[in-house]
């Protein structure tokens, strides 16, 4: 069991992935970039999904600040966005993302996923 951090401004979509993978990971999430870099140090998780359009701070500038962190530039990162543009997405993934899913992603999809990154990180 690994521990997922899961970032997303929309509380209904924390809820879902909260739910699709909590019987198989110790879930946290958060509301805003800043708070989930605010805790990641207390937290170390295995890996982090990440919306990438949210207000205040998005997932690139989350990225930047991540890999600038001592304990947490290696944590992976699964960016989840509503953007089905291939330039945000090949962005999003040249910036250190692991990979990248579109939302809404499928239960069985996020599981997946997840589990193919941290196998490979």
């Amino acid at each position: 069991m690994g521990q997922v951090v899961i970032v997303d401004d929309d509380i209904i979509t924390l809820e879902i992935h909260r739910k699709y993978l909590e019987n198989f990971h110790e879930v946290y999430t958060f509301e805003s970039g800043a708070e989930a870099l605010e805790q990641l140090p207390t937290i170390l998780p295995d890996i982090i999904l990440l919306d990438i359009e949210m207000p205040g701070m998005d997932g690139f500038e989350f990225l930047k600040k991540l890999h600038v962190m001592k304990d947490c530039a290696e944590i992976p990162v699964i960016g989840v966005t509503g953007q089905g543009d291939k330039i945000t997405v090949l962005r999003f993934v040249g910036e250190g993302a692991a990979a990248y899913l579109m939302k809404p992603v499928e239960r069985q999809l996020l599981i997946e996923k997840v589990s193919e990154v941290l196998e490979t990180s």
